[in-house]
């Protein structure tokens, strides 16, 4: 069995993961999820597990619910989100460290089982954050990548400074968001994938009806 990366750039090498055709690479989608559910029931303390954190370059987590049920997330999309909150997480791939990270507070998701059956289910509060840690995974993103570290002297601050800092890295993530959005408008080729997964995202959520498409 694959062992659980703790190297965040062993972790960054693997990139965006790519989708998997569960009925035609059944076989393969069987072998990441069985190493997954191991891999959980191996280790009390994670309760959710990707299969980029195993080494694998593809689109599946799992989660571990109470009484020891383990559900698979095999190419999931989040389709609608709503509210915000700052969720402070740890990661496998960066032991020692905890990061504040903004996350929806709710969240439709989108995803196949590994019989290939289409499935939603909403998820809310803290499960939503977890769901959204395993998706940043699957899109080669790490808490290091956007989060804010913190440490013990962030805990033995004010409120007033940690609202200060929290204010301040929140400031940092609307420049970048900005940045980012610029380069993609500058760039033809970026702009046109831009545009084709804001297609697809408002086809899915029900924005455009197909009909409209004549």
């Amino acid at each position: 069995m694959n062992e659980i990366i703790t190297d965040v750039e062993k972790l960054n090498e693997i990139g965006r993961c790519q989708e998997i055709d569960v009925q035609k690479d059944s076989k393969e989608a069987r072998e990441i999820t069985s190493q997954l559910k191991r891999a959980l029931r191996k280790n009390d303390n994670i309760v959710a597990l990707s299969a980029p954190s195993l080494g694998f370059n593809k689109r599946i987590f799992c989660v571990d619910y109470s009484d020891n049920e383990i559900k698979t997330y095999i190419n999931p999309v989040i389709m609608n989100w709503e509210g915000l909150q700052l969720s402070r997480e740890v990661c496998s791939a960066l032991p020692g460290k905890e990061f504040i990270r903004p996350r929806n507070t709710k969240i439709d998701l989108i995803f196949q089982t590994p019989t290939g059956a289409i499935k939603t289910q909403q998820f809310k509060g803290v499960a939503a954050c977890t769901i959204q840690h395993e998706i940043d995974h699957l899109e080669g993103i790490t808490l290091q990548d956007i989060g804010l570290e913190i440490d013990s002297d962030f805990d033995d601050a004010t409120d007033e400074e940690k609202q200060e800092i929290i204010d301040m890295y929140l400031d940092s993530l609307d420049m970048r968001r900005d940045t980012i959005h610029k380069e993609i408008d500058d760039d033809p080729e970026l702009h046109a994938v831009s545009e084709r997964f804001r297609f697809v995202e408002a086809l899915a959520r029900g924005d455009i009806k197909l009909e409209q498409l004549d």
